[in-house]
């Protein structure tokens, strides 16, 4: 059963969604309310370890509540090492639904350890080198959503931001290509102390910020990929007006916030939007 104060903030987004897509609300940091009731999201796991910051608890209760559970070539290894370490190897809730990739990494004794537990479990070899296991992952999500007739509104994707930088950047340019690939979709990726995500341009985007990280001042930051944007903001402690965002000029990196609870932000172009989360998990 999905809480009140959650359905009634699902419909108010699609609710504001609906008048041209001109605005969006996002209250991503439900997540680490271990009370919201929610299972219309997926949760992925991409081909790095589990961040340690995270719990226990956090990570059980985010993959147990997810409506698919994805583990991704190597992935698949970092989480079968992450739920024996972590004793939860036993649960039937702990398999993966879809192990996708183009299986260069992944270990054959864990895709057999999997098999032999979820009968159920669809594992989906994607040779393709023109597009990142990441990008080829959403695309199998999005199959299995229609197959299905299932209704989820967001994929939480685990990674690890301290790794690779080409690594980095290919999970930021799948951001912009999730729009095409799993449409009316938000893709976010969840690392060790950081939210990330893709805003689209020309709609105001309204993010609700924890008091934690309000009165804490966490990081936060706005990044022009690809081309400029004149991005718009309140609710920030150096806020934006009109103000062209471009790499070789102005960057809004190492920005915090000011005491509005809710943060807007609009762009021309899409920009990407980073947070600190510290402090929730």
């Amino acid at each position: 059963m999905l809480c009140l104060d959650h359905i009634l903030s699902r419909v108010t987004m699609y609710l504001s969604m609906g008048r041209n897509h001109k605005t969006h609300a996002w209250s991503p940091c439900e997540l680490f309310n271990q009370d919201v009731c929610q299972n219309n999201y997926v949760v992925m796991v991409l081909n790095r370890p589990i961040p340690t910051e995270f719990s226990r608890k956090f990570v059980v209760n985010l993959w147990s509540k997810a409506a698919l559970r994805v583990t991704v070539d190597g992935g698949t290894n970092h989480w079968l090492s992450w739920i024996k370490l972590n004793n939860y190897d036993n649960h039937s809730d702990s398999y993966p639904d879809i192990i996708t990739g183009d299986m260069d990494s992944v270990s054959n004794d864990v895709l057999d350890y999997f098999s032999k537990r979820n009968k159920n479990l669809k594992i989906v070899s994607t040779p393709d080198q023109s597009e990142t296991d990441f990008t080829k992952a959403l695309k199998e999500v999005h199959k299995r959503t229609v197959d299905y007739n299932l209704k989820v509104d967001t994929v939480f994707v685990l990674i690890d931001s301290s790794g690779r930088f080409d690594q980095i950047v290919g999970n930021v340019n799948t951001l912009f290509k999730a729009q095409n690939v799993i449409p009316n979709v938000n893709v976010i990726l969840l690392a060790g102390n950081s939210l990330t995500w893709l805003l689209i341009g020309n709609v105001t985007h309204s993010i609700k910020i924890p008091i934690e990280l309000r009165n804490k001042h966490r990081w936060c930051g706005l990044i022009p990929m690809g081309r400029p944007c004149t991005v718009t903001t309140t609710g920030l402690k150096w806020n934006l007006s009109n103000t062209v965002l471009e790499f070789g000029k102005l960057v809004s990196t190492s920005n915090t916030y000011g005491e509005d609870s809710v943060v807007t932000i609009k762009s021309d172009n899409e920009v990407i939007w980073s947070m600190c989360i510290e402090d929730l998990l």
